[in-house]
């Protein structure tokens, strides 16, 4: 849960839907609303801290930092955030969860395999079918 929280606070900064200075829920609030303990919310809310996501403000809260100009996800957090955007983009075109779980799925079974095994003794003819490949 923690590391679930601390993506979905990492997603929403780095789209813009968490503006920089907005606080963020107190960490009771939010493990009240997650059926959480209040340490896993802190311990979140440290993890982000360490990196700059957000910072503490003295008898005030939790609040968003502005990301620098140079920032740039990990690759991780990265597909994350592109398979957030599109679940985002389908929900708001009513398309159920289900729906897109199951396209998705059938899109997947037929993607192209991205490697193949050539076992061929004949050198030259393994070179052909490896040129063939290749080209096209």
């Amino acid at each position: 849960m923690h590391e679930q929280l601390t993506t979905q606070i990492m997603l929403g900064i780095s789209s813009g839907e968490l503006k920089p200075n907005k606080k963020l829920p107190s960490t009771r609030e939010l493990a009240r609303r997650f059926a959480v303990r209040s340490d896993t919310v802190n311990a979140a809310y440290r993890a982000l801290a360490s990196p700059g996501w957000v910072e503490f403000r003295k008898g005030s809260g939790v609040y968003v930092r502005k990301l620098k100009d140079d920032f740039r996800l990990d690759g991780k957090l990265e597909l994350d955030q592109l398979i957030w955007e599109f679940l985002k983009i389908a929900r708001k075109r009513g398309f159920a969860l289900g729906k897109v779980r199951s396209r998705v799925r059938s899109w997947l079974e037929f993607q192209p395999p991205d490697r193949l095994l050539i076992i061929e003794s004949d050198l030259e003819l393994r070179d052909i079918l490896l040129t063939e490949i290749r080209s096209g």
